[in-house]
């Protein structure tokens, strides 16, 4: 490794400053401030901002010359390889209209989503809806016995303020295309998606979606676009395993 940036959003200079006093004494090490906009966090908006260099589709940052890792996945290899410890617990933000005093904790893997809301509290009012993840991007909860998993970066507790909309017809307005930060076409990938279409989305490069919401988010008619490329990506995924045992 020839050079470290520590990539920081700008709302956060406190962190920046910390950093920057920590790694003064080498020269190696260095902090670059980001905009503060999402999906910053994605590895390609961070090669694309630090670097200038846009990754072509199916191309790994590597490419650029980079690997990125993300702040907590630094402290658990450092746990591994300097105390031997496994990753046995995870930072998890508690929040939503739904809980008494939202929080952020760090829970053992394993702790159940009951014992987390009644640590938080309990509820304020009943939830419509529970989200392990962001509100962009997190997969909605069906088992009230859920636990905390080594992927599990927050929980959501939502009402019916926050429930899904009934879709309309889509008029092609284009502003999920405006906003999808991988330059794809959402409109047409739900689209063809709903059609059972899924080698037109394999063309359309279905699987460089990083099903960041932008698009779900915009969408004048509620459509669940990211819904219909998720299950897009899991059909072109099986088609190209297919192809593989086929030797095509």
């Amino acid at each position: 490794v020839e050079s470290v940036i520590f990539a920081i959003e700008d709302n956060k200079k406190d962190a920046a400053k910390v950093i920057e006093q920590l790694i003064q004494n080498d020269s190696r090490l260095e902090v670059k401030l980001l905009k503060t906009k999402y999906p910053q966090g994605d590895e390609r908006q961070i090669i694309k901002a630090i670097k200038k260099i846009e990754l072509k589709p199916g191309t790994l940052p590597i490419a650029a010359g980079c690997v990125i890792f993300n702040a907590e996945t630094c402290a658990a290899v450092y746990n591994a390889c300097a105390f031997g410890t496994p990753l046995i617990k995870r930072i998890v933000t508690v929040a939503g209209d739904c809980i008494n005093n939202p929080k952020n904790i760090l829970v053992p893997i394993g702790t159940s989503f009951k014992d987390i809301v009644e640590f938080c509290g309990g509820f304020s009012k009943q939830p419509a809806c529970v989200i392990s993840g962001g509100p962009m991007m997190g997969a909605a909860q069906w088992d009230e016995n859920s636990v905390v998993t080594k992927g599990t970066s927050a929980i959501l507790f939502l009402s019916d303020e926050y429930s899904a909309k009934e879709s309309t017809a889509c008029i092609h307005c284009g502003k999920c295309v405006g906003v999808c930060p991988m330059r794809l076409t959402p409109n047409y990938l739900a689209m063809f998606s709903r059609a059972s279409r899924y080698d037109v989305c394999e063309k359309y490069n279905v699987l460089s979606c990083v099903e960041c919401g932008c698009c779900t988010f915009t969408c004048p008619a509620n459509i669940p676009i990211v819904q219909y490329i998720r299950v897009a990506k899991g059909k072109v995924q099986e088609l190209k395993k297919k192809r593989e045992q086929k030797g095509e």
